[in-house]
């Protein structure tokens, strides 16, 4: 099986029932996470803190996997963010790219477009209160 095969399985697995440490459990000691809306992140324990946040702040966030590609040591996948919201939920198309080396991602960069997901928001009153937990929390991590 190849290392871009066993990271994916794992990235799936660990979004299964979603912890901090299971889904940093992909990634190596040194990894720089970036993402939209915030500074990078350097290191598996500050990507940790991340999740650890925003687990915390938006209970029942999770991936809804939709596809994935991976070679020569570069793995795509495509999924929706899935941020439960009283009646409904929330659903933002987004793209992880992650570079491995073997089995373990030392970079990870998502794409999704921020003014779709803060124009959700703001018709989600319920989301507030847990998305600026969130971004607050965000700004001690890094």
């Amino acid at each position: 099986m190849s290392d871009e095969q066993v990271f994916f399985d794992r990235f799936a697995d660990a979004w299964k029932i979603p912890t901090a440490e299971r889904i940093v459990s992909v990634l190596h000691e040194d990894a720089v996470l970036y993402q939209p809306m915030a500074a990078p992140l350097h290191g598996r324990a500050a990507g940790q803190a991340n999740f650890s946040a925003l687990l915390q702040a938006l209970p029942g966030f999770n991936i809804d996997i939709k596809r994935w590609s991976g070679s020569a040591g570069v793995v795509f996948i495509e999924f929706q963010m899935v941020i439960p919201a009283r009646s409904d939920e929330l659903r933002v198309d987004t793209i992880d790219r992650f570079l491995l080396r073997g089995e373990y991602a030392y970079e990870r960069r998502t794409y999704f477009n921020p003014a779709a997901l803060l124009a959700a928001l703001a018709v989600r009153p319920t989301l507030w209160a847990g998305f600026i937990k969130y971004q607050l929390a965000g700004s001690r991590t890094q």
